[in-house]
């Protein structure tokens, strides 16, 4: 694989990519892990993206600035907002956006000097393509449904939703690959927008990892990620009025500081067997759940994404060596029941998931744990990565008359 691409790296000065990324890239997975494997394909690798907090490969790190979070901006950006909703002009829109994202310096990069620019927030696709040079190759990382990634809220379908479609509808046709993390997801785009995204999973770098032997007396349960009030995560609370003495749980949530409060507050009658720990740090994800038996995740399908969502969470607990724990997800509930990975209960209310829970011995959690062993096999993001690799191949040859900085 990739003789174009060595051929040209032993011969010639790297290539170059540019990341854009509304995030911390050094934190979140799949930035994260695209920056890498353009590392290791011998790529300078520049990011405009939030400032990052710990180690991370890159060359040129620009920074886009703050949200100013004062009320006289909430005004001005709730005021933009109204203005763009109702603007008739597709440009205005867009300049709106840039203001709105803070991501205007983009504009004053010299995007002639990259081969490949990856975009990880839909906002980042119309200056990219307005900007583009006819011998960039654009990926565009589709991580949500976007124009429903926020349907619960009055606000997002008042002042985001049509206009992600306009985008979707103007600009997805013109990126050279479009991926996305699960086949609801590219089932939606293809149907709405006819483009269809390859599905890459949203896997860890594999671990060479043996599960741990269970104790019956005591089976220890793991959650960790975003606390989102649409992921429902009081239900995995509301479980242990059901669950027997034997299984305790660990939240690892970051984000919602209101929301995780509230939790802390609903599971005070189960104190002795729920804890709030700090946030595992990036790089210390899999080897912390590694300690844990059961990765736990009833997420409720309250709108389309979550509906569809196959998360990072899901394929870390595979790795970590965990038995899985899920609502009917279609998702991840076809993995699980595939490769025999945990249970997956008959509805989302916290009964159903704790009835299959208590019927579970020891030996049984501890074979779940072994499948998810070998399916970490499969589930890795060495294996995901092949996908990207050969499409960059295949893109790279079709483009031939690429220059190479």
């Amino acid at each position: 694989m990739f003789s174009l691409i060595d051929k040209e790296m032993k011969n010639k000065s790297k290539f170059r990519a540019l990341v854009c990324c509304l995030a911390d890239p050094s934190k979140n997975p799949r930035p994260n892990r695209i920056i890498n494997l353009l590392n290791e394909l011998n790529f300078t690798v520049d990011i405009f993206s939030h400032k990052k907090s710990s180690e991370l490969k890159v060359n040129k790190e620009y920074v886009i600035p703050n949200l100013n979070t004062t009320m006289t901006s909430k005004l001005s950006r709730g005021f933009l907002k109204l203005f763009r909703k109702f603007s008739p002009s597709l440009t205005a829109k867009i300049k709106i956006t840039e203001k709105l994202a803070r991501i205007s310096n983009l504009r004053k990069i010299e995007f002639k000097v990259y081969n490949l620019i990856v975009i990880e927030n839909l906002e980042f696709l119309p200056i990219v393509m307005n900007l583009k040079d006819k011998n960039n190759m654009v990926i565009c990382d589709l991580r949500e449904y976007y124009p429903l990634e926020f349907e619960n809220s009055f606000f997002f379908r008042f002042f985001e939703s049509d206009f992600r479609e306009i985008i979707c509808k103007n600009f997805l046709s013109k990126c050279d690959l479009i991926m996305t993390v699960s086949n609801g997801l590219s089932d939606a785009y293809e149907k709405n927008f006819g483009i269809k995204p390859i599905v890459v999973y949203s896997t860890p770098f594999y671990n060479n990892l043996s599960p741990n032997i269970v104790c019956d007396k005591k089976i220890k349960c793991v959650h960790h990620g975003i606390a989102n009030r649409d992921r429902k995560l009081e239900n995995m609370i509301y479980m242990f009025k059901y669950l027997d003495n034997r299984f305790y749980l660990d939240f690892y949530l970051v984000g919602n500081k209101n929301y995780i409060n509230e939790l802390k507050r609903k599971s005070e009658p189960f104190k002795e067997r729920i804890r709030f720990l700090d946030p595992i740090p990036f790089n210390q994800i899999i080897t912390s759940l590694h300690n844990y038996d059961i990765g736990l995740y009833l997420l409720e399908d309250t709108n389309f994404n979550t509906r569809f969502s196959l998360p990072n969470k899901f394929f870390e607990f595979i790795q970590a060596r965990l038995m899985v724990a899920i609502g009917p997800s279609p998702e991840m509930s076809k993995i699980v029941e595939q490769y025999e990975l945990g249970v997956v209960s008959e509805n989302f209310k916290p009964y159903s998931l704790a009835k299959k829970l208590n019927s579970l011995q020891a030996d049984a959690i501890l074979k779940f744990k072994q499948n998810s062993s070998v399916a970490a096999r499969i589930f890795c993001y060495e294996n995901e990565a092949t996908k990207i690799k050969s499409k960059i191949e295949e893109i790279f040859n079709r483009k031939s008359k690429i220059t190479i900085i």
